[in-house]
């Protein structure tokens, strides 16, 4: 059985049991998002006497700030307290939060809980992310990583296809809206179980100082925001994560908008699952058959080129379409200015899942090790969730002004979307020189002298001439993700190299790319 399983998840036998409890972990998390997403988005824009112009940009600023709150915190907390028991107390906080927005409506009036609701999604989003993601930097090697990224989290989209598909079915059959809280609440119990069985066995503090290669807790250094924000190539990977949230939100906010106009309070909740399970279905085809060519055949700086530039044109067409079609449902038909919204956000969200998100995480290889954890921490919730307050911050802005409408959001997104597009090859350009200054102190830090003069592709290629297997596959794994042209030459020659492991690796990419 273990061995059906070993080989089922494609990885090493002594990491089966850690992915498998992952992948199940992250089977509960999809669903805990999908169900609690859906019944907070739908009960909030079907709230009667509400103006969404005015309360949905408050909403989306609200919940940047309950995001900040929660992951700064947790950031804070991390270092002082167990990240074990950290994260079982985040874990019950959210448990406690769900049952409050299914059964407070004794307590607090409706508009308040359905606006608290909406709000609530992205901390709780931050936080089971947070336990999930932490939890794997801590029990996997960088090299593992890389190797099992593939398989843990991929019982999310299972779970979200799934819930996203029976949503509809479950709410024809006379099924309340609120009941997905509950199914969204023993979705976490289940989800919190299970990291108690995890951490109970892989992250203790005896097991955590016998893993070899992973980042023990005392070897985590703490950035102040000075330092932070003072560091250039932390600054460029925040600012990406800001600007591309930023548009990401505007986006949403239009398509929330016309979505809310154009389907009736009992149609809405079944047009956003079924589109939400498209946008999950589409990230999961794409990531399968196109991410990782796309990856290879061009890197990461073009990977992350894509989304963007797919967004711009299409939130341009929807721009052109409203002005000549019609934006405005009191003055008759949207249908094009509606598909187009859609179509916007159905390929910003798919592509962010599918490409942005895991090519972005290779932008974290060439961070110092010791501040490596703090550093992604910081950029995954407390930066994410700065993107959200100034987003909504900006919606509120523009919403103030009489003049703008509609249509005058979408034009405002192309801006957000240009910059967006500018600021990848200024990250990129960061990303090759911090990442060679790290292999220069490495290399250094070994030999026991500074090496002065080093070019990226010189760096490479030692790595990929040396003896050690190992360090020879680590090589070439970099090097197709950064030089996919040197990279072919490179396991060309080494097809008959003398290392078992390496000639295998070289054999097997050049089957791969049919070369």
């Amino acid at each position: 059985m273990h061995e059906r399983l070993t080989k089922f998840l494609g990885v090493e036998p002594d990491e089966t049991t850690r992915v498998a409890l992952l992948l199940t972990i992250s089977f509960f998390m999809g669903l805990f998002l999908a169900t609690v997403s859906v019944a907070a988005q739908t009960e909030f824009l079907n709230l009667e006497g509400i103006i969404e112009k005015e309360e949905l940009p408050k909403a989306l600023f609200i919940g940047g700030g309950l995001g900040f709150i929660a992951s700064g915190l947790f950031n804070i907390l991390v270092g002082r307290i167990s990240f074990r028991f950290l994260s079982i107390f985040f874990l019950l906080l959210t448990i406690g939060g769900t049952a409050f927005l299914e059964f407070g409506q004794a307590y607090v009036p409706e508009k308040t809980l359905f606006q608290l609701g909406f709000s609530l999604v992205l901390p709780f989003t931050f936080v089971v992310q947070l336990v999930f993601w932490g939890s794997f930097n801590r029990m996997f090697t960088l090299r593992q990583q890389k190797r099992v990224i593939g398989s843990v989290d991929g019982g999310m989209d299972i779970a979200q296809i799934l819930a996203f598909f029976t949503i509809p079915v479950m709410l024809n059959f006379g099924v309340e809206l609120r009941t997905l809280f509950t199914i969204g609440m023993f979705s976490l119990v289940a989800f919190l179980l299970l990291f108690v069985v995890l951490s109970s066995k892989y992250l203790t503090h005896a097991a955590m100082e016998a893993a070899v290669g992973v980042l023990n807790e005392k070897e985590n250094k703490k950035l102040n925001l000075i330092q932070f924000f003072g560091t250039k190539y932390i600054f460029l990977l925040s600012a990406f994560i800001i600007l591309s949230f930023a548009a990401l939100r505007f986006i949403d906010y239009s398509f929330l908008m016309v979505s809310s106009t154009t389907f009736s309070n009992e149609g809405l909740p079944v047009f956003l699952s079924l589109f939400e399970a498209t946008i999950v279905i589409f990230s999961y085809l794409f990531a399968t058959f196109a991410a990782d060519r796309i990856q290879e055949e061009y890197g990461l700086r073009v990977s992350l080129l894509l989304n963007p530039l797919l967004a711009l044109i299409f939130t341009a067409s929807a721009l052109a379409l409203g002005f000549f079609f019609g934006y405005d449902p009191t003055n008759g038909p949207i249908i094009f200015f509606f598909i187009m919204v859609a179509m916007s956000k159905l390929i910003a969200n798919s592509l962010r899942d599918a490409l942005d998100t895991p090519v972005f995480k290779f932008y974290y290889v060439p961070i110092e090790k010791s501040i490596k954890l703090d550093a992604q921490t910081k950029i995954e919730g407390i930066v994410t969730a700065l993107a959200y307050i100034i987003s909504g911050g900006l919606l509120i802005v523009i919403n103030q002004f009489k003049i703008f409408d509609l249509l005058s959001i979408t034009l405002f997104t192309l801006p957000l979307l240009f910059v967006w597009y500018l600021i990848i090859s200024r990250m990129y350009n960061g990303y090759r020189d911090t990442l060679q200054n790290s292999l220069q102190r490495n290399r250094s830090s070994v030999e026991g002298h500074v090496v002065r003069e080093f070019t990226l592709n010189s760096v490479l290629e030692k790595e990929v001439n040396s003896t050690a297997e190992d360090k020879v596959i680590y090589g070439l794994k970099l090097m197709e993700k950064l030089e996919p042209a040197l990279f072919e030459t490179s396991i060309l020659k080494l097809a008959e190299s003398n290392l078992k492991k390496v000639k295998h690796f070289a054999q097997d990419k050049i089957k791969e790319l049919d070369l």
